[in-house]
């Protein structure tokens, strides 16, 4: 049972100095919080899910359209990069039994080089004596180039360089598809970003219509912003 200071018994006459002012401070808060409470359960914005669900639907299809015709870029991008190969495959084909003809064949059209040195001395006269002209002549020195065929036995299909080629391809393919995956994970990102910053511009419309000109998320940055600041004091 509640009693006064002095002891004797509480009555509505007792005066309720002895409580202090604290209470009474936090008696008027209570009730200004109970009167938004009830306000704000009055509120049918805040049951009615078409209000938020229309937006993020308008978001999500719209995202959707989008990411569609993502893909079907990609699709035409990747049939176009297949043609490509296609053709760049025909063309080092066509370029290793063009180079393997060569090396083969070369060797049937080679002429031998031909160094005739004839040591023929035409006749001269020496002190009136006749000296009857002496022909040596002395074998044709022929040489060959020599032809070292790199390529030995049969050509491998694909070469070598053609998969190194192919290789070097698909891992750049795979480095665009990571790319393309990380675009489409930013484009969500954002659009979930700018949802949410239309739902927060509309409540802050909604409460300045009721008169309330305060900014929760204002302060709410502010307060960030100063812890992170303290901390990076410390």
């Amino acid at each position: 049972m509640l009693s006064p200071a002095e002891a004797g018994p509480f009555t509505l006459s007792v005066p309720l100095s002895f409580l202090g002012s604290g209470f009474l401070v936090a008696r008027e808060k209570i009730l200004e919080c109970r009167d938004e409470s009830q306000r704000l359960d009055q509120c049918s914005r805040l049951y009615d899910s078409l209000i938020s669900n229309d937006g993020f639907d308008s978001d999500a299809s719209h995202i959707v359209q989008e990411l569609g015709g993502v893909s079907t870029a990609m699709e035409l991008q990747k049939a176009v990069l297949y043609e490509l190969m296609a053709v760049i495959k025909d063309m080092l084909r066509n370029t290793e039994v063009a180079i393997r003809s060569f090396i083969m064949l070369r060797p049937r059209f080679v002429r031998p080089n031909t160094g005739a040195a004839s040591n023929a001395t035409a006749p001269s006269q020496l002190s009136g004596a006749t000296v009857a002209p002496c022909g040596s002549t002395q074998p044709v020195a022929t040489s060959v180039v020599p032809i070292f065929d790199f390529y030995s036995g049969l050509p491998k299909k694909p070469s070598p360089f053609l998969q190194q080629t192919v290789a070097r391809f698909e891992k750049y393919i795979g480095q665009c598809r990571q790319w393309i995956e990380e675009l489409e994970q930013l484009l969500l990102v954002e659009s979930i970003h700018q949802y949410i910053e239309s739902m927060k511009a509309a409540y802050l419309a909604d409460q300045r219509r009721r008169g309330d000109a305060n900014d929760p998320f204002l302060e709410a940055d502010r307060r960030e912003t100063a812890k992170q600041e303290a901390a990076a004091r410390r």
